[in-house]
């Protein structure tokens, strides 16, 4: 796996002799707690990242760096290659990054941190298998090719297939010891390799729809299938419905075994209406029920995400997000209520620099019908993030 992806990597840092178009952008998240009417700056939490992106019709390349605690972290690196074909396009991409086609509703985010806009991504919330299900890769080394046909159809279709970093087969260590039952037994047929599987497929229609299906086993016995569509003959609406069910497979090496499959699913609905050329409301909403931590059991939690994003000039943005999560709904003496407001106000101070400034409360445990802030309706914290960002 490492081969192929430092051969694709090789070769789109060679073609970037010739690169077009170089991309280049620096983003500063800074962090100011709240403690006894001050605001302190919180340097463990402060986050820079750096991003390269060299790029031309035959390839690029893009490298993401970031520092958190003073320690240097590859974020995501990878390159690709393109390959015009007699019917249609192939693409090539090779390396760290995570991958995903499905429209999140993400016109209004702008820099704005996931607490305070998009809270989970589509899939099973928590899930242990399901979650995230749209991204391919997860930020794990991985290799994809994806085909392209344009022009032959009404519509774009795209197809992928890939290899994703993983222990695809754990128990093919216990071939030369004594399983714990006969059907445990790796046998001579059993596929042992380092990867899991993936592919996704990808319709799209303009003034239509947008339809995605992934797919993704990344250990034997472990499969994630997500259904996102997005209907674009709505002038002033953007909206994805989505569904995503998993089976979680987990292999117990302490006892060389296989655990039974557990089911998990989550239901996915986001929209924006934008109301005037100036202001729009969004939502976002995620029902899921996932495997426990308890065996055998699972837990429902819900989602709901509303925000009124305004136009106030040319340059400026502000907007007010609600983020309500409630977690272990099916079990009473553990349900939690959590409430996150986030008002926010964004600046483009030049074409290459913006500044995000937001104030983030938290609440946690709400309970409406009881005010004994002892236990429950707790104010959790006050923090306002300030995020930079320059880009050419």
């Amino acid at each position: 796996m490492k081969k192929i992806v430092g051969a694709v990597l090789v070769a789109t840092m060679l073609t970037g002799a010739a690169m077009a178009d170089i991309g280049f952008s620096y983003k500063s998240s800074n962090y100011f707690t709240s403690a006894g009417g001050n605001l302190n700056y919180d340097h463990a939490a402060r986050k820079d990242c750096l991003a390269i992106k060299l790029s031309n019709q035959y390839g690029g390349v893009v490298l993401d760096v970031d520092v958190e605690e003073s320690k240097l972290k590859q974020d995501e690196y990878y390159g690709w290659l393109n390959f015009s074909l007699p019917v249609g396009q192939l693409q090539v991409t090779a390396g760290v990054w995570n991958g995903r086609l499905v429209n999140r509703v993400l016109t209004d985010k702008g820099e704005l941190d996931g607490n305070d806009f998009e809270k989970f991504k589509p899939g099973v919330v928590k899930g242990m298998s399901g979650a995230d299900s749209d991204n391919l890769t997860e930020g794990k080394i991985s290799v994809v090719a994806a085909y392209t046909l344009k022009d032959v159809l009404p519509g774009t279709l795209m197809a992928k297939l890939g290899l994703v970093k993983n222990t695809w087969n754990p128990d093919a260590a216990a071939a030369t010891s004594t399983p714990t039952v006969a059907y445990d037994k790796v046998e001579d047929s059993d596929f042992i390799i380092n990867a899991g599987f993936v592919g996704e497929l990808m319709y799209e229609q303009a003034d239509l729809v947008k339809a995605v299906v992934s797919y993704k086993t990344y250990q034997k016995g472990s499969n994630t299938v997500g259904v996102f569509i997005s209907p674009l003959m709505f002038e002033k609406v953007s909206m994805m419905i989505g569904g995503t069910y998993a089976g979680y497979h987990h292999w117990d090496s302490t006892n060389e075994s296989w655990n039974s499959i557990a089911n998990e699913w989550g239901f996915d609905l986001r929209l924006r209406y934008k109301v005037t050329d100036a202001f729009s409301l969004n939502t976002m909403n995620n029902l899921s029920r996932r495997v426990s931590t308890t065996a055998g059991a699972h837990e429902v939690s819900l989602w709901n995400m509303l925000n009124g994003t305004f136009k106030m000039a040319d340059n400026i943005k502000a907007g007010l997000t609600l983020n309500f999560f409630t977690d272990t709904m099916t079990t009473p003496e553990t349900r939690t209520i959590n409430l996150t407001i986030s008002p926010s106000v964004a600046i483009q101070a030049t074409e290459h620099l913006s500044v995000t400034t937001v104030l983030r409360v938290d609440w946690n445990n709400l309970n409406f019908a009881h005010w004994d802030t002892s236990v429950y309706n707790q104010l959790s914290g006050v923090k306002v993030p300030v995020i930079v960002k320059f880009s050419l």
